[in-house]
């Protein structure tokens, strides 16, 4: 695997982990985050690899192992002073303010369906069977909750999680979270802990092919540390303010925002964190649809950047990504390919912009699993080459050789971020039939 290849950073290594790890094959990674400015396995990608790998070897541990790995779990459940029924513990901590999200990006995948142990006969007609275990085990990840260049743990609670679980068929009660302790760059120190049972049968097929109108708009913002509930309230009223103009144009008329937005009034949650290491504050804006789809946009605390600031941008990122037109939004989608090449069926995703994630995502997939994903951009009236034909068709081999954009955002553009530059604009379609794992 080139790992320099389309967003040539992290997620090569979390999601070529992943597939390893589930698919048993062996793999080599050369040009590890090649494109970043301090390339090479920094302690984030090391501390998830280690825990994928200690995830499926305690499948293979002998007795004397096991009785001493319950050994080390039963010290942990009274040095935690926990009650909860004894299961598989697993300890990710990147010593750093590293994100917890992206931890997760590499190992949830590894702790739902990684159990199912491949065993081959040695006959002529050989045939492959599994095992499954379905014995829950728990994930203590320590790092940033809430950290630069990542989802924030409060996205992947309330908008991919909720996706994953309703459009998979995961049952709800087989990922369930807690967290701990926040923790914000650059002291880190936060610790969340995902309790996991592994799925039994192949993923249902992902259908996300239809926005629907905006239903709900739910405000989350929170302060920690320093940072005064007053601060917090200007965040807040920013992002409302933001959402208002929206909402509105001078003449009175319902503008595009309008007709986006709905006219509905959000809802606001304005959370003191108590349990945090460091100061910080961000915000997390969340628009459900009638059809079941959850988009976002959120924000938080930068350098030299007002509170005013960090709301109003979260806003304009969920008007944004409305008007882009997708059933997902951007930090979504490259997250939900892996599980699109594992499912069962054929998997539908409409889209926005195609981030250089999901390009990356496809082409990694495609040679991992051999699935082949189909794209279609969808011409739309905005387009400039307007013309008579519904749909122009992308059949790929690797999604990233089509000719990418690269567009100006929020935070600028090295590369260094999540999901950011190499896009391709437009509204997308993408397919693919799963390998039923």
């Amino acid at each position: 695997i080139d790992g320099s290849y389309g967003e040539g950073g992290g997620q090569v290594i979390r999601n070529a982990i992943s597939y390893a790890t589930i698919l048993g094959k062996n793999i080599y990674i050369q040009n590890i985050r090649a494109t970043r400015s301090n390339p090479g396995l920094r302690a984030q990608h090391l501390t998830g690899l280690q825990l994928c790998a200690a995830i499926v070897s305690l499948e293979e541990a002998d007795d004397d192992d096991r009785t001493s790995l319950t050994d080390k779990m039963q010290q942990l459940r009274q040095k935690n002073n926990t009650t909860e029924p004894l299961h598989d513990v697993f300890i990710g901590d990147t010593k750093t303010a590293g994100s917890i999200c992206l931890l997760l990006q590499a190992a949830l995948p590894v702790a739902l369906l990684a159990r199912r142990r491949q065993t081959t006969t040695t006959t002529t007609t050989a045939t492959a069977t599994a095992t499954i275990t379905t014995q829950p085990l728990t994930l203590i990840l320590k790092g940033g909750t809430n950290a630069s260049m990542a989802p924030q743990y409060d996205y992947w609670e309330r908008v991919f999680l909720p996706t994953l679980i309703s459009q998979t068929g995961i049952p709800l009660q087989n990922i369930q979270s807690t967290v701990i302790r926040r923790g914000y760059f650059p002291k880190g120190g936060g610790e969340v802990h995902i309790k996991v049972s592994p799925v039994t049968t192949s993923l249902q097929p992902i259908r996300l092919t239809e926005r629907g109108d905006v239903s709900s708009i739910h405000i989350r913002s929170y302060h920690a540390g320093t940072i005064t509930a007053e601060m917090a309230q200007l965040m807040t009223n920013a992002a409302l303010q933001e959402l208002l103009i929206n909402n509105n144009n001078d003449n009175g008329s319902s503008s595009t925002s309008s007709l986006l937005l709905n006219n509905i009034i959000p809802t606001v949650e304005t959370v003191h964190e108590t349990t945090a290491i460091g100061s910080g504050y961000g915000i997390l804006i969340v628009a459900e649809t009638t059809t079941g789809c959850r988009l976002a946009g959120s924000a938080q605390q930068q350098q030299q950047e007002s509170t005013k600031a960090v709301g109003r941008e979260a806003a304009q990122e969920l008007v944004s990504t409305l008007e882009c037109g997708g059933a997902c939004d951007e930090w979504c989608q490259d997250q939900l390919i892996l599980f699109m090449a594992l499912a069962q069926g054929e998997s539908e995703l409409l889209t926005g912009s195609l981030t250089q994630h999901t390009q990356t995502a496809i082409w990694l997939a495609q040679r991992l699993t051999n699935v082949k994903f189909e794209i279609q951009r969808l011409v739309t009236k905005d387009d400039d080459d307007n013309n008579n034909n519904n749909e122009r068709h992308h059949h790929n081999d690797a999604a990233a050789k089509t000719t990418a954009t690269t567009s100006s955002n929020k935070n600028g553009g090295n590369g260094d971020g999540y999901g950011r530059d190499g896009r391709i604009p437009g509204k997308h379609r993408i397919r693919c039939t799963g390998i039923g794992f």
